[in-house]
């Protein structure tokens, strides 16, 4: 549940992002030219794309996530044995 609010978190605050990047472009175009405003999915994968932050937070996050599984298997009993 925490991991689908960070993601919506970080999500809207990329698309606020590119927003505020692609909002001074439409409105700089000729009023007489129509603007085609990309859709959300453009605008939103334009963001991924550009935004060096996110790769740091996705290695952030698989780092976080393998330490848990580490620390929760320490909880876990092991089998070992030796055959001949």
């Amino acid at each position: 549940m925490m991991k689908k609010i960070n993601m919506l978190y970080e999500r809207s605050w990329i698309l606020l992002g590119a927003w505020v990047l692609l909002s001074p472009i439409a409105q700089a175009q000729n009023t007489a030219e129509v603007t085609e405003i990309p859709s959300l999915e453009e605008a939103w994968q334009y963001a991924l794309k550009n935004n060096p932050d996110w790769e740091v937070y996705q290695l952030q996050q698989e780092k976080a996530l393998s330490e848990l599984k580490t620390s929760r298997s320490i909880l876990f009993p092991t089998i070992s044995g030796t055959f001949s």
